[in-house]
């Protein structure tokens, strides 16, 4: 294989089973020992700061719960929140009568378009 301005010899040097592609790579090399021991470093280091931030995210998320059940059980909060469940159950109520109002009348229409 050959490119333009390079000796074939040139285009694919080897140094210790590593290629190189002056065109694509710019000298970079397609393997590395090195890169590996990056990789690996960086997957370890991937890896211990998941199982770190786990634990403390379990804790943090602990910490929350406490503070909005406290919140929850606190007496005026108990009753905003008895009040918007009362509130949504009414407009899902509205809602449904709405639907099945329309969906009654499209039918009617169309049984008198059909029939």
């Amino acid at each position: 294989m050959s490119y333009p301005g390079l000796a074939s010899n040139e285009a694919t040097k080897c140094y210790h089973g590593v290629r190189k592609h002056p065109d694509l790579t710019h000298g970079a090399e397609t393997r590395d020992n090195g890169d590996m021991k990056r990789r690996t470093a960086l997957l370890m280091g991937f890896v211990i700061g998941y199982v770190l931030g786990a634990k403390a995210g379990r804790e943090r998320y602990e910490q929350i719960r406490r503070i909005v059940r406290n919140v929850a059980d606190n007496p005026p909060i108990k009753q905003a929140i008895d009040e918007a469940k009362d509130l949504a159950e009414a407009g899902t109520r509205k809602a449904r009568s709405a639907a099945s109002d329309h969906l009654r009348d499209a039918s009617e229409v169309v049984r008198d378009k059909v029939g």
